[in-house]
């Protein structure tokens, strides 16, 4: 896509967005706002009820690819790509979030929950729940308006190697996140910036009030190109989880969230903020995720290996430091990706 595509595509995701934000915001900006602003770590960041926001699709057909022309800005593997996952239990749609090395090895980050059934907390070292993880580099759709079809071109990842959704204590936000293996068979495919938005670059805490980026496969939202991107707004964090006004829906499990800030051509990814992996229900519009921070810690933790996060200009971003909670940083130091 060209760099003048690329910035219409931009400019008419963020307005398309920015109607949807609006009309979410109104309702539950408010409250929310309140509860973030000037609001110690440890204070609440949302009252209702969570859900994961995965997408069951069992039974649903997979196509290849037609003529009908789609927009190749998510095309390849890296954030954004959507991953159909085939588990014991069913099979699933989610979003991948963003590319992450360690050594000479990459891999591929999604929500925890995207791999495991549910009350299961964690998977280290292997996954034996899933059969087969596919991401789509080419063509890709889904949907009612397909009648509920997937449809692209798929491409086997390799292993799951790390999936987490509860700690010890059973809590399951700022305690979500997975990651499975590119293989280097399909290293050229890897696109680390994030589409319409463009970064990383670094990682950082969400910002209160300020807006955030996301760009996702939910239902509904995430079925056209011109809506898989979107803007919100940011409201805490706390030990460990991010939260914001953002709109989302099952299917967006596991996307990359970026701060932004006003660019060229509209908004624009900055740092990133962590992956999204719950719907707040109850409270509107507000989603909430895990850091990127947690997301290194845990690995760390669990897995001992030193996770980097893969910047959208190819370069490798250092460990970030620990953002609350009680998860320590395993041995080992930040390298280098394949590239």
């Amino acid at each position: 896509m060209s760099t003048r595509s690329t910035a219409r595509a931009r400019r008419r995701a963020a307005l398309l967005a920015l109607g949807v934000i609006a009309l979410v915001a109104a309702a539950a900006l408010p409250a929310s706002a309140a509860r973030g602003a000037g609001a110690a770590s440890t204070a609440a960041p949302a009252t209702g009820s969570l859900q994961p926001a995965i997408l069951d699709v069992t039974g649903w057909p997979l196509v290849a690819p037609t003529s009908a022309p789609t927009p190749d800005a998510g095309d390849g593997i890296g954030p954004g790509s959507y991953l159909l996952i085939s588990r014991t239990d069913g099979d699933f749609l989610c979003t991948a979030n963003f590319l992450w090395s360690s050594g000479t090895t990459h891999y591929l980050g999604a929500a925890g929950h995207c791999f495991l059934p549910g009350g299961v907390p964690a998977a280290v070292g292997s996954d034996p729940y899933v059969k087969d993880v596919q991401v789509c580099v080419a063509g890709c759709a889904f949907g009612g308006q397909l009648g509920a079809i997937v449809t692209g071109d798929m491409r086997s990842l390799g292993q799951v190697v790390y999936a987490r959704q509860l700690d010890a204590a059973g809590n399951d936000v700022g305690h979500d996140f997975g990651i499975v293996t590119v293989p280097s068979s399909l290293a050229s495919l890897e696109r680390p910036s994030m589409p319409v938005w463009g970064g990383p670059s670094g990682s950082a805490t969400i910002g209160t009030g300020t807006p955030v980026c996301v760009y996702g496969n939910g239902v509904v939202l995430g079925e056209t190109f011109p809506t898989k991107g979107r803007t919100g707004v940011g409201t805490t964090e706390s030990d460990g989880a991010w939260y914001a006004v953002l709109p989302s829906s099952p299917g967006d499990s596991g996307s990359a969230v970026e701060n932004c800030a006003p660019g060229g051509a509209g908004l624009a990814g900055t740092t990133a903020v962590g992956i999204l992996t719950h719907l707040v229900i109850g409270d509107v519009g507000t989603t909430a995720g895990t850091t990127v921070a947690r997301a290194q810690q845990m690995v760390a933790q669990d897995l001992g290996i030193s996770l980097s996060l893969i910047n959208g200009d190819g370069t490798t971003a250092a460990a970030a430091p620990a953002s609350g909670g009680t998860a320590t940083h395993g041995r080992g130091h930040t390298k280098t990706g394949r590239r």
